[in-house]
Formats: C-alpha cells, sequence, structure tokens
C-alpha cells in the first residue's frame, strides 16, 4: 500500500514536470513562430520595393527609349531639374500677372484737397460726400481730414487705398475716394500724395488776407493757440513786424502752394481751381465741373442744405476784424505771390485787384472752375 502511495506521488510529479515541459517548449515554440512571421514580412516588403523598384526603372528606360533620350546622368539630371524649376517660376509669374490683373480692374480714384483751409473746404467736401454722391468715403468712414491728429488718421487712409476687396464690397469698377485734409502745401506733402496714387487734387482759393485772417479767428476760438488774445495784435506781432512763416501764412501764399504742386505732377488738367465766390454763386455748377473732370456721376444739391459756407466762427464768439491799416499792411506781404498765382492759373481772381500791376483794370472773365495753365505769363488786359 505504502508503495502504491509512493509510485502514485511519483507519477504526479513526473506528469507535472512533463506538462511545464510541454508548456515552456509551446512557449518557446511561439516566440520563435512570432519572430519567423516578422522576418518573412520584412522579407515581403523588401521582395516588393524592389520589384516595384525595377518596374519604375524598366519603365523610365522604356520611356527614355522610346523618346531616344539616353538615361539620365548626374549633370543632365540637374538640368533637367533646373529647366523644371524655370517652367515652374514662369508659371508662378504668370499666375501673379494674372491676379494683379484682376485687381487693377479695380480701379480706386483719389481725389485730394491742395491747401483750401478756411476756403469752404468743409462745405465742398460735404457736399461731395452726399449719400447720393459717387464718392464712397460715407462706406468707409466719412472722416474730412486724414491728415488731422494722430497718426491713427493717416494709417487708416492708407490701408484703406490699398484695400483690394472695394470694388467687390461696393460692386463697382471704379470706387472714388476723398480726401479732405486743406492743409498740405509742400513739395514734399505733393509727393507722397502722388506715390499714394492720387489722381486728382481740388485746390480752393480764397483772398490770402481773408484766409489768414479766418485761420487766426478759428485758432482762436477752437483754443488751439492760448498765445492769440486779440487777432489785431497777433497779426502785427507775428506775420508783419517779424514775417513770421507760421501755418496761418505758409496756407495763404497759394501761388506758392500751387508751383509745389505743379512740380510732382504733370499733367495741369490733375489739378481742379475752385475760388470761394464760386462756390458761392453756383455750388451745383462747381458740383457738376468737378463731377465731369473726375470722371464721376452728377448728382442733384440740397440747396437748402448743402450750399453753406461753413457757419463755424458763430455762437457766443465774437469775430475780430483786421483794421484797415493793419488790413493794406499785410496786403503787401502777399503781392508777389498773387501774381504767381494768377500766372500759373492763366485766370483773373475776383479779389486780385490789389495785388495787381495796374490796379485801373479790373477783370470782366467770369468763370467758376478752371485748371493751371502752367507758368506761362498771362496778359494783365482782359
Amino acid at each position: 500500500m505504502r508503495l502504491r502511495n509512493l509510485r502514485d506521488e511519483e507519477e504526479k510529479t513526473v506528469g507535472s514536470a512533463s506538462v511545464d515541459l510541454i508548456r515552456t517548449k509551446k512557449r518557446r515554440f511561439g516566440s520563435k513562430s512570432k519572430a519567423l512571421l516578422s522576418f518573412i514580412s520584412i522579407l515581403l516588403l523588401f521582395f516588393s520595393f524592389s520589384f516595384q523598384r525595377t518596374l519604375l526603372s524598366t519603365n523610365h528606360n522604356y520611356i527614355l527609349e522610346s523618346t531616344n533620350l539616353e538615361p539620365l546622368t548626374d549633370n543632365k539630371e540637374q538640368e533637367l531639374q533646373k529647366k523644371t524649376e524655370e517652367v515652374e517660376h514662369q508659371l508662378i509669374e504668370s499666375k501673379q500677372r494674372e491676379v494683379v490683373k484682376v485687381e487693377n480692374t479695380c480701379k480706386i480714384h483719389q481725389v485730394h484737397f491742395w491747401i483750401g483751409g478756411k476756403s469752404g473746404s468743409t462745405t465742398l467736401f460735404y457736399a461731395l460726400t452726399k449719400n447720393n454722391s459717387s464718392f464712397d468715403n460715407k462706406d468707409f468712414g466719412n472722416w474730412k481730414e486724414p491728415c488731422y491728429g494722430s497718426k491713427a488718421w493717416e494709417l487708416e487712409w492708407d490701408s484703406l487705398v490699398q484695400r483690394k476687396d472695394l470694388c467687390q464690397v461696393k460692386k463697382k469698377e471704379k470706387i472714388f475716394l476723398l480726401n479732405g485734409c486743406p492743409r498740405n502745401y509742400q513739395a514734399s506733402q505733393a509727393k507722397k500724395l502722388v506715390d499714394y496714387g492720387a489722381d486728382t487734387f481740388i485746390m480752393l482759393i480764397r483772398d490770402p488776407v481773408d484766409r489768414l485772417v479766418s485761420h487766426v479767428n478759428d485758432d482762436k476760438r477752437r483754443g488751439f493757440r492760448k498765445d492769440i488774445k486779440n487777432v489785431e495784435e497777433f497779426v502785427k506781432n507775428n506775420m508783419i513786424a517779424n514775417e513770421g512763416l507760421s501755418l496761418h501764412t505758409l496756407l495763404s501764399r497759394q501761388g506758392s502752394a500751387l508751383k509745389n504742386l505743379l512740380s510732382l505732377v504733370e499733367d495741369p488738367e490733375r489739378v481742379i481751381i475752385v475760388p470761394i465766390e464760386s462756390l458761392k454763386k453756383d455750388a451745383q455748377g462747381v458740383i457738376d465741373s468737378i463731377m465731369d473732370r473726375v470722371g464721376a456721376d452728377k448728382y442733384v444739391l440740397d440747396q437748402k442744405s448743402d450750399t453753406h459756407i461753413n457757419k463755424g466762427t458763430e455762437g457766443n464768439y465774437e469775430y475780430e476784424h483786421l483794421s484797415n491799416s493793419t488790413r493794406d499792411e499785410l496786403r503787401k506781404r502777399f503781392v508777389d505771390d498773387v501774381q504767381l498765382l494768377e500766372k500759373l492759373v492763366g485766370r483773373r481772381f475776383a479779389w486780385s485787384l490789389w495785388a495787381r500791376d495796374n490796379h485801373t483794370v479790373v477783370s470782366n472773365d467770369e468763370w467758376l472752375v478752371t485748371s493751371p495753365q502752367g507758368t506761362n505769363l498771362i496778359s494783365t488786359q482782359n
């Protein structure tokens, strides 16, 4: 009985060992099988890649043979690559030209004021940008003077005129924008506007003494110049005694300003001269003439609301005038400039009698709007 038990225990022990051995062999075989399968997969991938490469090479050689070309050497391959790059570059340039051509179909016609401060610029600007006008300022921010105040105004104008989607926004082939800044008078400013792409300039003209006095009054009323306590005394001390070249004086030198502009604008027809008297006399005629010259559609002004001259000096402020003696003294500072202005424009102005060589001559030449005639001298007879 005891022997049987020992034999049974021995069989169990041997059986358990056999089972463990079998399991160990299975695990080893499984690992080897996985490794073998991985190796076979790698071989299949390698042969597949080699076959494809051989096939491509065969096709490539076949193409070369069918076109009577030799297999590419390193130099020839570089030459082919270079030619391919040249063709791609030409295609890119062609596409770019097509894009530019599309963009250029959207013409932004820029009209800029040239001087004109205290000469009816506010009235003319808002008359030109009415809702029924061709000028599109109202749809993109109807500011009058992008040159006024901070640089943000100039940057906003810059970004506006450089936009390429204005025609798509307006669904028009031509966009008209008006820059109402009335303080540009220097050649450097003219160059900047021409570089922007300015097409037309509007130059409002007023008696230089009247313009200067209005400017000084406006600065005093608005508090821009705290040193202006009395207009008469300010003019005597700054414009006569010292012949100061403040902005008040420089913007009244309209002949010099026009000369500066014409030094950058070759075609005088791009400059529109508008006397303030014309705006008072026939505002509709002035608007019609401007729209004809810039190529925009005409429209009818509301005579009650559109033809007023800026009433900024009304209210509690009492406008200050010059004495006759101070006015006469101030006129002497502008005689040469007025004569230059009339020579460049080729027309007499209604107020210019005091600046002419022959004070007995009275102009009967009535006109509303004109363009400069250049530097040709004009006759003193009318």
